[in-house]
């Protein structure tokens, strides 16, 4: 498809949901007001909306977006999520959606037309309605039942909170740390709006995982939980604000089913919000329901498949569902694009173990960092690889020299997940059910489904070990 040659047939305002896209101002107005929106973002918008809900490929995109520069797939990433984050501040009725290989479409969703009756009123019944309906107004203005709209953020609010987002979205401390000063530029321009708050909320939570200081944790823990209360009472419609709260009852109070009341409710407020599917996606994972939390982080990966964390956590829902091919698939695309290499070489590790490509395995291993967290998944693999091949005594001294060297109070789930799976494969219970039970209980219906515990001379006992540490 020849986008460039589209663009350049007509340049009528484009319609698409509440949008006028016009190319001659290079603009977007959301029901006749101008939006924020860089130069480049409107070009590509234009480029999708000339052909809505029909994929268009990458190279078609960056040809017509992009003609006389040295573009590659990640200016194209980059400046669709600018896009999709854009959207989404304005409702569900268009969105961007990604299909690996086709490219990305544009779907417009039409809201649907209610029929109007046409018939007469008599004078006497038309009056009298109109009478009953200005005392229902009265009623409703003294009362004040009718709540007040949120705030419509400026076009300069709007323009510090999608660098913020993508900021956010990215998720280094540097960046995190440059999102909570635009998310505060956000709170200053628009203070009744709950975009600002919500996304304020979200980067202290993230950052308090990066503090140096229980001081500062706290401090930042504090900041997140105030946030959220404060976006939810601008807005108690605003999914980002859900979203928000909730990340603060799974990562700071550590109350997945909080957690999860308002996942569910910022979901149901908007379908497409990324991070309540990608959290709400891995609660489920936890529980269990990994067909479920699986759908849902797929959901999230065609919304952003260029947000980190998302890919990551759909291959590891894929190597739970036994689907280890397309967790590789995705753990080498995570490595592609530079983000997560230490968890991507392990969910790939782990993938070529259950397929007996032991070799595979290893060599992905000896490429790993030599950082505390790293060396013990990667020990914890060896020591499978070396028990499934028929080396007992070597993966016992593999995971003897590492239990003399580690702080079992220092090690995270995933970790002790990893080492119980390997004293599993040699055969040595208590130690298995030492580990696991450094475990979340809430987390542990999840390792039911874990392949890596799938041994059948070890089933029962397993299985029993589980509800036996359930409460």
């Amino acid at each position: 498809m020849n986008v460039r040659k589209i663009m350049s047939e007509t340049e009528l305002p484009l319609q698409f949901g509440r949008f006028t896209l016009s190319r001659a101002e290079r603009a977007v107005r959301y029901r006749g007001q101008i939006c924020a929106l860089a130069p480049k973002a409107v070009d590509l918008l234009a480029a999708l909306a000339d052909t809505p809900n029909t994929y268009i490929d990458n190279d078609a995109l960056i040809t017509a977006v992009w003609p006389d520069g040295d573009v590659y797939d990640a200016n194209l990433s980059q400046t669709i999520y600018i896009l999709r984050a854009f959207l989404r501040t304005y409702g569900n009725d268009v969105r961007i959606e990604n299909l690996p290989k086709r490219g990305y479409r544009l779907v417009v969703c039409d809201a649907p037309q209610i029929p109007t009756a046409r018939f007469q009123l008599s004078p006497l019944r038309r009056w009298a309605i109109m009478g009953v309906l200005a005392i229902a107004s009265l009623a409703i203005v003294a009362l004040r039942v009718e709540p007040t709209p949120p705030q419509q953020p400026s076009v300069e609010a709007m323009r510090a909170y999608l660098l913020a987002a993508h900021d956010e979205a990215l998720g280094t401390p540097s960046h995190l740390t440059r999102a909570a000063t635009l998310f505060a530029r956000v709170i200053r321009l628009a203070p009744q709006s709950a975009l600002g708050y919500a996304g304020a909320s979200e980067a202290a939570t993230s950052l308090s995982f990066y503090a140096t200081t229980e001081r500062a944790r706290t401090r930042l823990q504090a900041r997140a939980i105030t946030l959220a209360e404060r976006a939810i009472s601008l807005d108690p419609q605003s999914s980002a604000a859900f979203a928000a709260r909730g990340a603060v009852a799974m990562a700071i109070h550590h109350d997945e089913t909080l957690a999860s009341r308002d996942f569910v409710k910022a979901l149901q407020l908007d379908a497409n919000n990324v991070l309540a599917l990608v959290w709400e996606g891995t609660i489920r994972l936890h529980r269990g329901n990994i067909a479920g939390g699986r759908d849902l982080l797929a959901r999230a990966v065609a919304l952003a498949p260029d947000v980190p964390g998302t890919v990551a956590s759909l291959a590891w829902a894929n190597f739970l569902a036994g689907d280890y091919e397309e967790s590789i698939a995705l753990s080498e695309q995570m490595l592609h694009a530079h983000q997560f290499p230490t968890l991507a070489k392990t969910d790939i590790a782990n993938a070529d173990t259950e397929l007996h490509r032991y070799r595979d395995a290893r060599r992905i291993l000896r490429e790993m960092a030599d950082d505390p967290s790293s060396r013990i998944q990667r020990i914890a693999i060896e020591a499978r690889i070396d028990a499934l091949s028929g080396n007992r005594s070597k993966a016992i001294a593999r995971l003897q020299t590492l239990d003399a060297s580690v702080d079992p109070t220092t090690v995270g789930t995933s970790g002790a997940v990893a080492l119980a799976a390997a004293y599993l494969s040699v055969g040595d219970a208590p130690r298995m059910r030492a580990w696991l039970a450094r475990v979340n209980s809430g987390q542990r219906p999840g390792i039911r489904h874990d392949p890596r515990f799938a041994e059948k001379h070890s089933a029962a006992r397993f299985e029993r070990f589980l509800k036996l540490n359930s409460g």
